[in-house]
C-alpha cells in the first residue's frame, strides 16, 4: 500500500483523496474476504441442506412402508372381526359381554347379522329386543314356594 501512496503523491494528487482510494481499496479487498467466507457458509449450509433432504426422505420412505403394511393388516379385518374384537364370548351363558363396560349383547344378533343388540334383564336370564331370543341365568334359583294347604270344601 506505501509504495501505491507514493506513487500517487508523485502525480500530485492530494493526500486526502489519496487516504479515501485506500481505504476504498481496502475496503474491497475486506469485501473480497468476507465474500470469500459467505461462499464458504453458503456451501456448508448447501451439503446441510442436502443431508437434511436425504435423512428426511428416507424418513418418509420408512413410514411409507410402515403405512402399507398397516393397510395390509387392516384390509384382511372385516368389518365383523372388528366388531366381534371388543366382544368376550361367555360360553356358559351364550352370551356375549363388552370388554369395556360389561353390558351383554345377544349373540344370535352380532354372529348372524354383525347387529349389536344389547341384552335386556329378565327375572331368569337375558331377552335379546331385536330377535327376542332368550338365554336362561344358570345361577338363577327360582324362589321357594310355600306349599298350599289344601281345602276341598274351598270354592
Amino acid at each position: 500500500m506505501d509504495i501505491f501512496k507514493n506513487i500517487l503523491l508523485y502525480f500530485g494528487i492530494p493526500t486526502a483523496i489519496i487516504g479515501f482510494i485506500v481505504w476504498l481499496i481496502q475496503q474491497l479487498i475486506s469485501s473480497k474476504a468476507d465474500n470469500r467466507s459467505l461462499k464458504l457458509q453458503n456451501d456448508s449450509l448447501k451439503e446441510e441442506k442436502s443431508q437434511a433432504i436425504v435423512t428426511l426422505q428416507r424418513t418418509i420412505d420408512k413410514y411409507a412402508i410402515e403405512n402399507a403394511e398397516f393397510k395390509e393388516k387392516l384390509a384382511k379385518y372385516t368389518n365383523r372381526d372388528i366388531i366381534l374384537a371388543r366382544y368376550e364370548f361367555i360360553p356358559s351363558l351364550g352370551i356375549f359381554k363388552h370388554k369395556s363396560d360389561n353390558s351383554s349383547f345377544c349373540h344370535k344378533c352380532l354372529i348372524e347379522k354383525t347387529l349389536e343388540s344389547p341384552l335386556k334383564s329378565e327375572m331368569n336370564g337375558w331377552r335379546c329386543s331385536v330377535c327376542d331370543s332368550f338365554y336362561s341365568n344358570p345361577n338363577y334359583r327360582p324362589p321357594e314356594q310355600k306349599p298350599q294347604k289344601y281345602n276341598p270344601f274351598d270354592f
